[in-house]
């Protein structure tokens, strides 16, 4: 039986349900959970320029990983990458209709899931979470927690 007076296996085994739950959601859009996380990060800042370093920042991933992830999703036709007017060097990336609607999807599955997993939990018991989370990133790395505080 675990210590359940220890953080580290608890947050481990709600970070492990919340991959997993996410993995399946994934899985039933014909995505994997990192190609997910990326398009959802790029439907996210539309209407901003987002390139492939931006994305390799934010989730700190490896140029070839990243390139990766970006062809098949152009591939499977959630994705564009049209070159910018001013410099054809630079390749903004913004998300097609078929992104929108599953991103559409996946922000209602994500808000049943939250509602889930804050159920019996008070407006402001929520709102201490949050910031409870926060300062553990804080403790751990700030720059983890202002990634986050972003999106």
């Amino acid at each position: 039986m675990q210590d359940k007076k220890h953080l580290g296996p608890l947050i481990k085994l709600l970070n492990k349900e919340f991959e997993q739950l996410h993995a399946e959601k994934a899985k039933s859009m014909g995505l994997t959970p990192a190609q997910l996380f990326v398009m959802h990060y790029i439907a996210m800042h539309q209407g901003q320029s987002i390139c492939q370093r931006d994305i390799e920042k934010q989730f700190d991933l490896s140029h070839p990983t990243v390139s990766g992830i970006i062809s098949r999703l152009q591939a499977k036709g959630f994705i564009d990458c049209c070159s910018d007017m001013n410099d054809r060097r630079f390749k903004s990336i913004v998300i097609t209709d078929k992104a929108k609607s599953c991103e559409e999807e996946m922000k209602m599955h994500i808000e049943e899931y939250e509602r889930q997993l804050v159920k019996g939990f008070s407006s402001e018991e929520k709102e201490q979470l949050i910031d409870f989370i926060r300062r553990l990133l804080v403790n751990i790395d700030a720059d983890i927690c202002d990634r986050n505080k972003e999106e």
